[in-house]
């Protein structure tokens, strides 16, 4: 960012060499992050602030997961979006990247949708948004909010289901967005499907409250040290395919 440059300088510039210094490149992604906060959706709301915000060190992942997303509770697509970029965030602090597609509800669907047609693999995390009505046929759960399937090692992919209604339904007790209680459901059962059990406290509890979502307590709201160390362990295991993973859901 200097004023002028030399001849050495485009030299450098040719060769990839001549680059945003590191505090530089923060404060881009810093300003880039804000702007996209506060930018009005279509609908004229802006996105809701969070307080998640990834180191430059966590920006570089070697590990990353595939999530296909199932929208059987037809959730508008800017919350669903923003769930989704919160979901991003939790998951880099972690040290892991991640890629939503959103997918078909009917196999016939499935030539609209390029993302989704190859066969699921071992990275693939199938994340299923339904009704309370639907998810009164699911298997009975721990969880307030949804349910992880078992997923065997060696499993093409892994299964879980978010039940919409409920995510919402406590959005205005804790006077959140719909998307801030919806993006920690998603990471929640991600969680389950890498291997984590329920914890006492932060983001793998079982039962929430709407204190969980003060500004204070939102901190505390994503994965413990330990559980980011177990869920590096369990994308680079459904990559290798070479470690068996435990989930209880």
């Amino acid at each position: 960012m200097r004023a002028g440059w030399k001849e050495d300088d485009l030299k450098q510039a040719s060769q990839a060499r001549l680059t945003f210094t590191t505090s530089e490149a923060e404060r881009i992604r810093t300003e880039v992050r804000q702007s996209q906060e506060q930018q009005p959706t279509a609908s004229g709301s802006a996105r809701p602030t969070t307080v998640l915000t990834p180191s430059s060190e966590s920006m570089e992942l070697s590990l990353a997961i595939k999530v296909p997303v199932h929208n059987y509770a037809r959730v508008p697509a800017e919350i669903v979006r923003w769930a989704e970029d919160d979901v991003s965030k939790i998951f880099l602090l972690a040290g892991v990247g991640t890629t939503f597609a959103d997918c078909p509800l009917t196999r016939e669907q499935v030539v609209s949708y390029p993302a989704c047609r190859d066969p699921a693999g071992p990275s693939d995390f199938i994340l299923n948004i339904v009704t309370s009505g639907m998810a009164k046929h699911l298997p009975a759960s721990n969880d307030s909010f949804g349910l992880a399937i078992l997923c065997e090692p060696r499993q093409a992919s892994c299964t879980a289901y978010v039940d919409y209604e409920r995510a919402r339904e406590l959005a205005p007790s804790a006077r959140v967005d719909r998307s801030v209680v919806l993006g920690r459901v998603l990471a929640h059962e991600l969680g389950h499907l890498l291997g984590l059990a329920h914890s006492e406290s932060g983001l793998m509890r079982a039962q929430w409250n709407p204190r969980d979502f003060g500004s204070n307590s939102l901190l505390g709201m994503v994965f413990t040290p330990w559980e980011c160390q177990r869920i590096r362990t369990g994308a680079a295991a459904r990559a290798t395919e070479r470690i068996q993973i435990t989930v209880i859901p």
